[in-house]
């Protein structure tokens, strides 16, 4: 309406209708655009996933602790089982506990530790999604709006010179 609004009939009429010419797309083109901005979930940095398995490895090592303080105790209240120290003697059964506790409290620190990290490559990839997806918003609305109007504005002022034309040089 801004654009169109001095112009003579039936020109705002059809800038308007300019337009409004690639709107019945541009809803599922913008989808499609910010669709396409996101990264695949699968797509995480290397370290993620290294953090990850650590955790992993640290739980696993914690229930071989207590697997370990298990034995241990059984065994040494069964009089040695298996002839073994690291199974039957008592004095492992305090390395297998501080085994059993220390590897859920370091997976519990390594994770607090890459949080933040975590939480900032999160807020950069969101960054970069924003960014992608208002640069596609602009490019489609360039393609879509402004350059059907700008078309029919380029009519209006061919026509004008035209019309110039056709009538002459006024005296």
């Amino acid at each position: 309406r801004q654009v169109a609004g001095s112009l003579p009939v039936p020109w705002p009429r059809r800038v308007r209708a300019a337009a409004r010419s690639g709107l019945d797309v541009l809803p599922q083109e913008l989808s499609d655009a910010v669709s396409a901005s996101v990264p695949d979930p699968e797509d995480t940095p290397t370290w993620w996933r290294v953090v990850q398995v650590l955790q992993y490895v640290l739980l696993g090592l914690a229930g071989a602790g207590v697997l370990w303080f298990g034995a241990v105790l059984v065994s040494w209240l069964a009089g040695g089982l298996t002839g073994a120290p690291v199974v039957d003697a008592p004095v492992f059964l305090g390395f297998a506990a501080a085994m059993a506790v220390a590897m859920p409290v370091a997976g519990w620190l390594l994770g607090m530790g890459s949080a933040n990290l975590i939480e900032v490559s999160a807020a950069q990839r969101r960054e970069q999604v924003e960014q992608r997806s208002s640069q596609r918003a602009r490019e489609l609305a360039e393609q879509r709006i402004l350059a059907p109007v700008e078309q029919e504005l380029a009519r209006y002022a061919e026509s004008c010179r035209a019309l110039a034309t056709a009538q002459g040089p006024r005296s």
